[in-house]
């Protein structure tokens, strides 16, 4: 698999993963907190984390990232 499928595959799940997260905080669910909403939040908390940090090894590894 060449380096370019690989990136673009990448940006693609994390654009998915975006959108679910903008979707869960345009709804306005953080006024009404059911658990079930906690655990979005922290998941999607989670997810940007990891977003951030792969993007940064990422970035460091390739520049060209």
């Amino acid at each position: 698999m060449k380096l370019k499928q690989i990136r673009q595959a990448h940006t693609r799940k994390w654009a998915r993963r975006k959108e679910a997260c903008k979707a869960l905080f345009s709804k306005g669910n953080l006024a009404n907190l059911q658990p079930t909403t906690v655990r979005l939040v922290g998941v999607s908390i989670y997810v940007i984390t990891t977003a951030f940090v792969d993007r940064f090894i990422m970035g460091a590894m390739h520049p060209t990232y």
